[in-house]
Order: C-alpha cells, then sequence, then structure tokens
C-alpha cells in the first residue's frame, strides 16, 4: 500500500511536463516510488517501532527464489496500529485509534533472459475509531461509535522487459 513505504528501494522525481510517461494530467511532473523487487538469493528485513498512545508500526519483508533463478517471490508483512490521540471530553475516553494491516506478495519470474513478468498482489485493511458520541448531550449530535474499514485487492505490473544489448532476429 502507498501508505507503507517500508520496502521502498528509490524515489525519482520528474520534473516538467510527464504526459509522455505518465499520460495527460503530470503536467507539473511525477513522484515515481519504486519498490524492491524479488530476489535470487535469500535476504530479509524486519523494523519495529513503539511510541506514544499506544502507537505501534511492524513491518518485515522476506524474499528469495521459488524455482531456481526463474522465479523469484518477496513476502511483505505490515501492522500499524495507534490507541488514539483524540480524548472525548464526554466520557473521558481517547478516540481516533486504529490502524492498517498489509501483506503483499511480488513475483518476478524470468523464463529467458528477454522476458521478465513482474506481478504484485496486495491485500490491505484500514481501521480506525472515529470517537463514541452516545454520551454527548447535545440532541443535534449524531450518535453511536462510526468505524472506517476498508480492504482492497490489487493485482498489477506484469511487464515485458526487451534486453537493449540483443539485436532484432
Amino acid at each position: 500500500a502507498l501508505s507503507n513505504l517500508f520496502d521502498l528501494e528509490r524515489v525519482e522525481v520528474l520534473r516538467g511536463p510527464a504526459g509522455t510517461l505518465y499520460g495527460k494530467n503530470t503536467v507539473g511532473g511525477a513522484i515515481n516510488l519504486i519498490y524492491k523487487k524479488p530476489t535470487p538469493e535469500f535476504s530479509g528485513q524486519v523494523s519495529f517501532y513503539a511510541g506514544n498512545y499506544e502507537e505501534r508500526f511492524f513491518n518485515a519483508a522476506i524474499s528469495g527464489p521459488l524455482w531456481g533463478d526463474k522465479l523469484m517471490a518477496r513476502l511483505i508483512l505490515s501492522d500499524e496500529q495507534t490507541g488514539g490521540n483524540v480524548k472525548n471530553v464526554w466520557t473521558n475516553e481517547r478516540a481516533g485509534g486504529g490502524g492498517n494491516r498489509d501483506a503483499e506478495i511480488r513475483l518476478l519470474y524470468q523464463p529467458t533472459n528477454r522476458l521478465e513478468i513482474y506481478s504484485t498482489w496486495d491485500i490491505f485493511e484500514n481501521s480506525y475509531d472515529i470517537g463514541d458520541s452516545t454520551s454527548n448531550p447535545d440532541p443535534y449530535t449524531d450518535t453511536g461509535v462510526l468505524y472506517v474499514t476498508r480492504t482492497c485487492y490489487t493485482a498489477n505490473s506484469v511487464g515485458y522487459k526487451r534486453d537493449p544489448n540483443l539485436t532484432n532476429p
């Protein structure tokens, strides 16, 4: 997911009109986030952070071969939680807590030197407690607890790579 920059390889900043590369609506330039691809050797990384208001972030990634040097995979797991930093003055409780959970798998298939198929699948869930207004004596305020949850599945980035060193047959 875009909110998780844990597995980022590099950031490309393109100045000026980039309509030829990214479409007609990129008049002011573009920012391209390049994430790490699967590797033919086993590798991994882990990060953990804990902070105020029950804030904690956990990220992990593992990469390696699945079938020789032809098929490689990368698995990224992320869990970001917070206890909320807004205090409800009517109930004396904290609100605004919640978090994100994300699981992503990237597959890289290279059957030949001229063909590369790269695909990513991502599932994430955002869940935040907006607040409880049931104890609010104001009759014009909505009552109840509102939870915002979104789950998204994506599959994209299947591409063909042509080796510039090879000539057309």
